[in-house]
């Protein structure tokens, strides 16, 4: 289509072929390849002129907004120098909510001042569609699923103990204040002592 607009607007295939740095049968070719497509001539081609056809005129009408909207489209996500916009929202588990990680996003909301960040900590399985998240880290295997999923490293988890409570038979009062819990779910964190 673009091909096709630069054709209307130069009125010569070599010129096409010049601006675009293409050879001049590859301008041909690919002109033929579209009229015999849509099963209409675009153009009517004499050996001084190239000129739009009645059909070739609609077309282009129909060709340019499509055009528009695809570099409009192009420019607003990638256009160099701009701001970068929108809102992101994220989830992530509990056991990355670490100073470290929140680092990691703090350098990047420093970097992108224009993004809305919204951070989600959950353990759970999260519907990214249906809760219209767009980015999450989880810990473990996958289901499987339409998503795509990239690896981003290993988290290793170790337990930790003290000998003492273990020599007793039955921890006592004292060295149950003292046992540090871990639980993924607020509502199952045993009652503190």
């Amino acid at each position: 289509m673009r091909l096709f607009s630069r054709l209307a607007e130069l009125q010569s295939f070599t010129k096409v072929a010049e601006a675009l740095q293409m050879g001049r049968p590859q301008v041909t070719l690919a002109i033929n390849q579209l009229e015999a497509s849509l099963g209409v001539r675009l153009f009517q081609r004499t050996t001084r002129k190239v000129s739009l056809t009645a059909e070739g005129e609609a077309f282009l009408v129909r060709v340019a907004g499509i055009l528009g909207e695809v570099d409009e489209a192009v420019t607003m996500f990638r256009a160099p120098g701009d701001i970068v916009r929108g809102r992101l929202r994220i989830d992530i588990p509990s056991a990355l909510a670490v100073e470290s990680f929140m680092d990691s996003l703090q350098r990047f909301r420093n970097a992108y001042p224009g993004i809305s960040m919204m951070l989600g900590v959950s353990d759970r399985s999260v519907d990214l569609v249906g809760e219209d998240v767009d980015c999450a880290l989880r810990i473990g295997d996958l289901p499987n699923s339409s998503l795509v999923a990239r690896r981003r490293g290993a988290l290793v988890m170790i337990t930790c103990a003290s000998p003492e409570p273990a020599r007793l038979r039955q921890p006592s009062e004292e060295s149950r204040r003292r046992t540090i819990n871990r639980s993924t779910e607020a509502d199952k964190l045993p009652p503190s002592g």
